[in-house]
């Protein structure tokens, strides 16, 4: 369940439907708040994790609007803005975790570093991304990884694969 609160904090109201609507998302992994709308990201272990938008008053579903099912990914786990774009980090559980620029409705580019342009990833279990932060004019990915040790790395230039330095 999701709320909202008055701008006093005193009155609270859930949200209705969108992702809270869907039995398969187990649960509410991360929100960000980018171009007036609310962007919301699921676990969902059955179709993937999914992204959803709050705020589309033209939206059949009490404001929300699925923007994308991530269906390689079990979770859309993290969320982040750079140059007025916005990014989502994945989490799967049994391979390895996703990278991508969000275009638009179902439209999204995948922008994961690979071990063929890092081989200082080659062989490491990095599952999902633990935290993605905008910082200094770089965007900064942690990852998860219960194996072997999680990977810090850093881009100026996120759409650029290539552009990644691990620290």
């Amino acid at each position: 369940m999701l709320f909202r609160s008055d701008a006093s904090g005193d009155v609270w109201e859930e949200i209705p439907g969108g992702p809270t609507g869907v039995k398969a998302n187990d649960s509410n992994r991360t929100m960000i708040v980018h171009d007036g709308y609310l962007y919301l990201g699921t676990e969902n272990g059955e179709t993937g994790g999914e992204l959803w938008r709050y705020g589309d008053e033209s939206a059949s579903e009490a404001g929300w609007k699925k923007i994308a099912t991530f269906a390689d990914d079990t979770s859309v786990a993290e969320l982040t803005v750079f140059d007025n774009h916005l990014y989502v980090g994945t989490w799967d559980f049994t391979d390895s975790f996703s990278f991508y620029k969000v275009n638009g409705i179902d439209d999204f580019t995948n922008l994961t570093p690979t071990a063929a342009q890092y081989p200082q990833l080659a062989g490491l279990s990095n599952l999902g991304v633990m935290k993605l932060v905008n910082f200094n004019g770089m965007v900064y990915m942690g990852t998860v990884n219960y194996e072997n040790g999680f990977t810090l790395m850093r881009s100026a230039n996120p759409m650029d694969t290539g552009s990644w330095e691990i620290i």
